[in-house]
Order: structure tokens, then C-alpha cells, then sequence
């Protein structure tokens, strides 16, 4: 028989100004349990929040450290300017260039995500014929030879 436990709670972040409460009271002599009727937060809560005072001498979270970004600033920047120079460049050609133009290589979903970031969506442009000048001359001729149409002609 497979026993499925419950997947982990998360820890919602409390207060740095509750946190100092909790280790003010603990200063004062009251016990954990006390502490976590008093600020209604659980007594883990409180016990962590004790022993992180004890250890770090601080009542916010460090920071979360993750993996690092792949791309900087300067190159997110350099990736909006490809991209709003020609905008009909594909996300494919889009990597292609960053990879020539930068020392480490850059994947196409990983274009496809700052692009998504920066705000930019994917859209089919709608295909149409390309206008010579003859063409656009030829059109305002036809405009100016049938000005008197009305809507019953």
C-alpha cells in the first residue's frame, strides 16, 4: 500500500516587527507557547524566530539565494534592442545573434522567456503584397478619377 503524505506547508513571512515582539517577550520571561497566543503566530514559528535572533542578531529573512540569472542587465538591454530594431526577426535568429554577439550561448526558450518578460508577445503578422511607387500612383489615380462616386453608384 503507497502512503501519500500532504505536500509542505510554506512558511508565510511574518512581520519583522512581530518578530521583534516575539523576542522581546522571550527577554521578558514568558514561554514559547505564551508568545504564540499573545502575537497569535504558531509556537514553531515563534522557536524559529528565537533561535534565528540568537543566531543572526536580525529579525527579517536573509536573502534567497537561486540560481543566477543567464542573462545581465546590459545583455537584457542589448536583447530589446534586437529585437526593436527588427521586430520580424524570429526567436530562433533572435538566439542565433545573441549567441555570435555574447560569450555564452543562449537558447531559444531562454529568448522566448525575457522576451515574454519584456513584455513582448508573438503575433502573426498578415501577410500582404508589397506596394511599388508605380503601384501607389496607380492607386491615387484611381482615387482621383472615381472622387464623384456616391454610394448608389
Amino acid at each position: 500500500m503507497l502512503l501519500l503524505s500532504k505536500p509542505l506547508m510554506e512558511k508565510k513571512p511574518i512581520d519583522p516587527v512581530i518578530r521583534a515582539q516575539a523576542v522581546a517577550l522571550h527577554g521578558a520571561g514568558l514561554n514559547q507557547v505564551q508568545i504564540s497566543k499573545q502575537l497569535k503566530i504558531s509556537r514553531c514559528r515563534v522557536q524559529n524566530t528565537i533561535k534565528q535572533y540568537e543566531e543572526l542578531f536580525r529579525y527579517d529573512d536573509l536573502k534567497h539565494t537561486g540560481r543566477p540569472k543567464k542573462l545581465s542587465d546590459r545583455e537584457v538591454r542589448h536583447l530589446k534592442k534586437l529585437v526593436k530594431g527588427d521586430s520580424r526577426l524570429s526567436a530562433a535568429k533572435i538566439a542565433s545573434d545573441l549567441t555570435s554577439s555574447l560569450p555564452k550561448p543562449v537558447t531559444i526558450r531562454t529568448v522566448r522567456r525575457y522576451l515574454k518578460d519584456l513584455g513582448f508577445e508573438y503575433v502573426v503578422k498578415i501577410k500582404k503584397q508589397w506596394l511599388s511607387a508605380r503601384h501607389r500612383q496607380q492607386r491615387v489615380a484611381w482615387c482621383t478619377q472615381h472622387l464623384s462616386w456616391t454610394h448608389d453608384d
